[in-house]
């Protein structure tokens, strides 16, 4: 199911179905394949719906084809929803098993603590998927979306520029995200987006050198610099950096990598 069918809470046809009821129309787009994972802005996806009004065929038929809820709190019309969940438990069916959702389905339902996580195994297209899931709702946490924003740059991603003017200037008050929102996400296009090398500066790994938990970063001038956290007495690796609360290793090309894994290396475990 394509992004452009998504409403402006982040539902689905198939969530917008099932919050208004229509259970017929539920089933056909369930049978021709619709996404049953996906959530709105609030948590919400055909499933929570099906278990408010106690469609347990359909809600059976939804936790089958995938779909699950990650919480569901026990207030008001929520309370039936509980009571659903307790009997499709005893039939082996927990929908609150967890999911191994990927950074784009985490910033679509905007679980951005979680997005962050997996960060690391995230190609440059999933990056760009998920900063434009950011830019759709990106007034509900803006703060913590801006962070996860210039990560995701810095790991190639992209904005689609005409989604992101639609959603930061559009006169319905559910598209216009607030204008501070707006001017930080464009100087991070500016920086990022409009000028490539800068990404360079950015990028940084957390890597594990014999047991301790170091940093990597790549430099925009190609250098590598390699912080390890910790006071260290001397004497210290040549060249380098102690600055308080670790210390850096220098090498002046990328292509030197495996030569700064070894003095790090040599050096931690003279150390211990």
């Amino acid at each position: 199911m394509g992004t452009d069918n998504i409403n402006f809470i982040g539902n689905t046809p198939i969530i917008s179905a099932a919050s208004a009821g229509d259970w017929e129309e539920v089933a056909k787009l369930l049978a021709s394949g619709a996404d049953v994972r996906s959530c709105n802005w609030f948590g919400q996806n055909a499933l929570y719906f099906a278990l408010i009004d106690g469609e347990f065929d359909l809600a059976f038929a939804l936790f089958d084809a995938g779909a699950r809820l990650d919480e569901l709190d026990s207030v008001d019309k929520k309370r039936s929803a509980l009571g659903a969940a307790a009997e499709m438990r005893r039939t082996g069916r927990d929908i609150f098993a967890h999911l191994n959702k990927n950074i784009v389905a985490l910033c679509r339902n905007g679980a951005y603590i979680d997005a962050e996580k997996h960060l690391d195994g995230a190609t440059a297209n999933e990056c760009s998927e998920a900063l434009n899931e950011l830019v759709r709702h990106g007034k509900y946490r803006p703060e913590v979306n801006l962070a996860l924003a210039k990560k995701l740059f810095s790991r190639g991603g992209k904005v689609d520029l005409k989604l992101f003017e639609k959603y930061a200037t559009c006169k319905l008050k559910w598209f216009r995200n607030p204008e501070s929102y707006v001017a930080k996400f464009k100087k991070l296009i500016e920086k990022y987006q409009n000028n490539p090398a800068a990404a360079m500066e950015e990028i940084n790994f957390a890597i594990n050198i014999s047991g301790k938990h170091c940093e990597l970063e790549i430099r925009q001038d190609g250098s590598l610099w390699l912080f390890i956290p910790g006071k260290f007495d001397p004497p210290l690796p040549d060249g380098a950096q102690d600055v308080g609360n670790g210390l850096f290793l220098v090498a002046d090309d990328s292509r030197q990598i495996q030569d700064l894994m070894e003095r790090a290396k040599n050096f931690l475990e003279n150390e211990l």
